[in-house]
């Protein structure tokens, strides 16, 4: 369930970031201020920053949709999940912020912060202890 509202998620993300990079990809080819070896950290520099905005609109997207009114990402919302604190309220911006960056820790290792969803009482991901959250579906 889980992993397809995350599905629904990275689509309309990656459709985002493309309407972002196809009017600014063309730059990284026409305007090249530096030649020879100045051309590879140039080019580095432009992915970082690439890089850098891609985990910005990522970390608002998800951070911003929880701790809305929504409770949750379209992805989730479309599967009637919701992200709530542990006394089904909704959850605040910082929280979401905890929750969001403690996914990188549940993925650090083979996803092991994932699947310890199965082997808890209250279904809790890494990410979602860490950020004193539960994931609940709409009955």
């Amino acid at each position: 369930m889980i992993l397809v509202a995350w599905i629904i998620d990275s689509l309309i993300l990656s459709a985002a970031f493309l309407i972002i990079l196809v009017p600014l990809g063309p730059l990284l080819f026409v305007h090249r201020p530096f030649e020879g070896p100045m051309l590879m950290p140039a080019t580095m520099a432009v992915l970082f920053w690439f890089w850098a905005l891609d985990l910005l609109g990522v970390w608002l997207y998800y951070a911003l949709f929880e701790s809305s009114t929504w409770q949750g990402t379209p992805g989730k919302r479309v599967l009637g999940i919701f992200v709530t604190d542990m006394q089904g309220r909704r959850i605040s911006f910082g929280r979401a912020t905890v929750r969001f960056f403690g996914k990188l820790l549940s993925s650090a290792v083979l996803f092991i912060g994932y699947f310890m969803a199965g082997f808890t009482a209250q279904k809790q991901a890494l990410h979602d202890m860490l950020a004193d959250c539960l994931v609940l579906r709409h009955i």
